[in-house]
């Protein structure tokens, strides 16, 4: 059996990071949701949402994610929290599935691949997802390690670096090998459809990562909990669906849009958790003080919750 822990932290230290980050910190956008393609580049076969036809996925980017974000002292506090929580999580579990087997699903997953890195040791087939043609093709830039494709070697770094203390200077280079040969594919995903990937021909999945996004598309916690329960169903048995969501948040703004969000509760996720069938192994919150809320011009998102729940039920 699995040992539960369920815990959940402030990060004041990181709070202070945040304050001279405002700027990149401040955009956390996954779109709601993405075509099955090979390594070509994705085309979308399904009507867009209008609020994501002309989302610059290039520019979000070079905003949220920029390669001096670990070199300048000032690290984006919701991409550090991210991929601390993504590192903690696959060191505590990732002997709970079969490496050899092991299929990873990033849904809803934008046009940035950082949350996938601690996992690419311990599955052996990645696949992404995103609703939105630009970040579908931002990520197919990087597999294909196109000149024009965003730089995530810091983020290979402060993984295998920082988190888990391989200070091999080929170990960073080698980690980002490894994960573009267990990258699969790239679907395209609505996470508010009948069928959440309707091009993966009934696919399930051991992991489900979904970071910054049900939260986006969603209008009450009803809906919510039903896209949770839809998730579940991707899952294999004892899959782990893992999720970072911004709480109580009504928007945030990019490229002179803003964009409505759902001011879910870390109660109305633990709720929406258990009504789905989750049994809830991992949860690791922060809340910004407020003067830092009312100082955000891009967002009024008041924390960060990340949540693991496990697929353990009989169907």
């Amino acid at each position: 059996m699995l040992a539960v822990g369920v815990f959940s932290v402030r990060h004041r230290s990181l709070l202070t990071a945040f304050s001279r980050a405002q700027k990149l910190s401040a955009l956390s956008w996954r779109s709601g949701g993405v075509v099955g393609h090979s390594f070509g580049y994705a085309t979308q076969d399904l009507k867009l949402d209008k609020q994501y036809e002309k989302f610059n996925a290039r520019e979000y980017l070079q905003i949220q994610y920029p390669k001096s974000l670990f070199e300048d002292g000032n690290p984006n506090l919701a991409a550090v929290h991210s991929l601390r929580c993504h590192h903690n999580f696959c060191e505590q579990f990732h002997k709970e599935w079969d490496a050899s087997t092991a299929c990873l699903l990033d849904l809803g997953g934008g046009p940035s691949i950082h949350c996938q890195i601690s996992y690419a040791p311990h599955v052996a087939e990645i696949y992404h997802s995103d609703y939105v043609e630009e970040c579908r093709n931002e990520v197919l830039l990087w597999k294909n390690k196109d000149p024009k494709a965003h730089d995530w070697f810091p983020y290979f770094e402060h993984v295998v670096n920082a988190l888990e203390g391989n200070h091999d200077p080929e170990a960073a280079t080698e980690r980002m090998e490894m994960m573009r040969n267990k990258f699969r594919t790239v679907f395209f995903c609505d996470v508010k459809g009948d069928k959440i990937l309707p091009h993966a021909k009934g696919k399930k999945f051991d992991i489900i990562l979904s970071t910054w996004c049900v939260e986006n598309v969603v209008r009450s916690v009803e809906e919510y909990t039903s896209i949770l329960r839809r998730i579940k169903s991707s899952l294999n048995p004892k899959g782990f669906f893992v999720t970072i969501a911004n709480m109580k948040s009504t928007y945030y703004k990019f490229d002179g849009k803003q964009y409505p969000s759902f001011p879910i509760t870390e109660e109305n996720i633990i709720s929406s958790f258990h009504r789905a069938g989750f049994t809830i192994l991992l949860q690791d919150c922060y809340y910004k003080p407020e003067h830092l809320i009312k100082s955000n011009h891009f967002s009024d998102t008041r924390g960060k919750g990340f949540f693991v729940g496990q697929n353990l039920a009989s169907d």
